[in-house]
This record gives C-alpha cells, structure tokens and sequence, in this order.
C-alpha cells in the first residue's frame, strides 16, 4: 500500500474577485471528491484572485493505479473551464 500526494498550482484567468475564486475552487474540489474520492485542500495563494494550489492525497496498492488517479486528476482540471494546471508535482510515501 503507498500514499501519493499531488501538488497542482492551478491559473484561474476569468477570476476577478476572491468570491468568484473560491467558487471556481470550491467546485473543483467538490468534483474532484466526489468522483475520484480523493483528499483535497486549498493550500496555498489564499489571497490571490486568480492563482491556488491544491494538495491532493490518496491510496493505492500499486504504481499503475496511482497513474490513473493521476491522470484521472489532470484531466478533471483540464475539462473545468477557467482553469490551467501550470504545474504538478507528484510525491510517493
């Protein structure tokens, strides 16, 4: 059994206020829990209007199932409107 962590710094360009960004996130992070079962916080860029980060974590048994969840990830972002993934980095514990 091994624990992956995924650091996202996430662009959110059609985002003019704090309100619209926590929105946008609020709903990605919905998403993103409902459909992948993931644990996933804001955590960074809290005061910016248009950058986040977000830590995901989950759980899997092998190296290929992770590759999946990550994949499954990037592309839940991908297909959200209003948002880049300017980069991800992705741990192994």
């Amino acid at each position: 059994m091994r624990i992956f962590a995924l650091k996202l710094e996430l662009f959110l360009p059609g985002c003019h206020s704090l309100k619209e960004k926590r929105r946008v996130v609020r709903s990605l992070i919905e998403s993103l829990r409902a459909n992948l079962n993931v644990s996933i916080a804001e955590t960074d860029h809290h005061d910016k209007w248009q950058r986040a980060q977000l830590g995901v974590v989950w759980i899997s048994s092998d190296g290929a199932g992770a590759e999946t969840y990550h994949a499954a990830i990037r592309n839940a972002i991908e297909q959200k409107a209003g948002i880049e993934c300017l980069s991800a980095e992705r741990s192994e514990y």
